[in-house]
């Protein structure tokens, strides 16, 4: 039987599968591996910002289909490099690929944040749990959501729909704590529903929650801002 490779994006099957190289931007958790492996790990913005360069060391330009491909994602996980997880390598590898592609990355990632959040059918439930991670805390399970856009008037229309959907699920799943964060790209800032323990999400941002969905400036990141946020004050 041959080696199996693929791509861990949770810990289903991680047991039974071979891992023989971690290409990655995110923490390492509890992994252990059965032999010694290659691995190249960076604090930047995208994975394919590392991909980018491991490309270049090693002297070959990738077809410009997948350059376009890695383009995408370094520019979707960066908010069009806005994210506060940006580094100046992101920057490099979007200048790079973007001559290499000759067209203009930022005018690019507008146009592919429009197709990226274009959510007309789908239902509040749909739109919440998109890109929902749930972590435990010592007082229970909390969730966080989060969708970015480049206009966030279309959701907002929606909020009490949205806040009436986070209420059920809240309670269907037991959550202590359930956030949405409404990422409006160009604004660079999020608008925050909560539904849940109201006192807890006043204590994590310094706000009132009571009737209200604020905008936070500059809040734009769950990994980097938010998390960090929830765990000093749980």
């Amino acid at each position: 039987m041959g080696r199996s490779f693929r791509k861990i994006t949770n810990s289903r099957g991680i047991d039974e599968a071979e891992i023989l190289e971690i290409v990655d931007h995110h923490r390492l958790g509890g992994l252990e591996t059965g032999l010694p492996i290659t691995a190249h790990i960076k604090p930047v913005g995208s994975t394919n910002t590392i991909i980018w360069d491991l490309y270049k060391k090693n002297n070959i330009k990738p077809p410009k289909e997948i350059a376009g491909l890695m383009l995408s994602a370094i520019l979707s996980d960066t908010m069009i490099l806005k994210s506060p997880t940006t580094t100046f390598e992101d920057k490099k590898a979007v200048d790079e690929i973007s001559e290499y592609l000759n067209f203009d990355p930022i005018e690019y990632g507008i146009e592919m944040y429009k197709a990226k959040t274009n959510l007309e059918g789908f239902s509040e439930k749909e739109i919440l749990t998109l890109d929902l991670k749930e972590s435990r805390v010592s007082r229970g399970r909390i969730a966080v959501s989060q969708i970015e856009v480049i206009t966030s008037e279309q959701l907002l229309t929606k909020k009490d729909k949205i806040l009436q959907t986070m209420k059920k699920m809240t309670n269907e799943r037991n959550y202590i704590l359930f956030i949405f964060l409404l990422t409006d790209v160009l604004k660079e800032g999020s608008y925050i529903f909560v539904a849940g323990q109201l006192k807890l999400a006043e204590k994590i941002f310094k706000i009132d929650f009571e009737n209200n969905i604020p905008f936070l400036k500059g809040i734009v990141s769950r990994k980097k801002q938010v998390m960090p946020l929830i765990f000093r004050n749980i």
